[in-house]
Order: C-alpha cells, then sequence, then structure tokens
C-alpha cells in the first residue's frame, strides 16, 4: 500500500508552534482515448520509476492482454467490478516492462458505470503510484 505523500513543516517560535501541511496525492488517473496512446503513456509512467496499473476499455474480448502476454479470454476489469463476493481481485497481470501492470477488460459486455470505475480505481490507487485507462470514443 502506497501512503499519500505527507511533508509537514513545523517551527516553533518561542511558545508558540505553528504546523503547516501539505498533503500531495501521489496517486494519478489518467484516462485517455486510444489504445497506442494509453500504452506509451502507462510504459512512459512506469520506465520514470511509477508503479502504474493500465486498465484496458470495457471490451468483449481483450485486444490488449496478448500484447502483454495475457490471453484475451483473462479475467479483467468485468470480473474486478462484480458485487462482493463475486468481485475478483487476481486480474492483475505483471507485464514485460518493470513497474507497469495490466488489468485486461475480460468479459465486459457493458460500459462500466461511473460509480463502479470510480469504485475500482479507489482499490487500485491503494497499490499504484499511477492508473491508465483506456477508453473508447
Amino acid at each position: 500500500m502506497i501512503p499519500a505523500a505527507r511533508y509537514v513543516l513545523e517551527s516553533t517560535l518561542e511558545r508558540d508552534t505553528n504546523i503547516f501541511e501539505l498533503v500531495v496525492d501521489t496517486t494519478q488517473r489518467i484516462s485517455i482515448s486510444g489504445t497506442r496512446r494509453a500504452i506509451a503513456v502507462a510504459r512512459d509512467q512506469a520506465m520514470h520509476g511509477m508503479k502504474v496499473v493500465l486498465v484496458e476499455a470495457p471490451r468483449p474480448r481483450s485486444i490488449l492482454g496478448p500484447m502483454f502476454g495475457v490471453s484475451a479470454d483473462a479475467a479483467g476489469l468485468y470480473e474486478m467490478i462484480q458485487p462482493p463476493p463475486r468481485n475478483r481481485f487476481d486480474t492483475i497481470y505483471p507485464t514485460g516492462t518493470k513497474n507497469l501492470y495490466f488489468v485486461p477488460s475480460g468479459d465486459c459486455r457493458f460500459r462500466p458505470t461511473i460509480w463502479e470505475m470510480d469504485w475500482l480505481r479507489d482499490r487500485l490507487e491503494q497499490h499504484f503510484n499511477c492508473i491508465v485507462t483506456e477508453y473508447d470514443d
């Protein structure tokens, strides 16, 4: 789990203590239209040392999976957003690029709701510095 970065400046002036706190959210959420652009951004972020997860756009069969050595029929996004207890989190796959992980579309035959995607991103940001979500126009 990656905690939010916290920078605390404490200054003591005689009897007064002034505490200034700047909270920096270290998780970037990036949504990108276009498969090539999403892959390029995800790889770039990973190569710069960020722990990145690339979430494939919802489709009935993964087209990115084979590019990362994951079966086109592998469980993924669809299975993650199922209501408990049917949801699964064994659907995050490592890739050949250091710091880059991949979530295929799974058996997604519908576009997930905003609430489902927000729920998913909230879970993923506990483990990743950057979440790149590919989407179709």
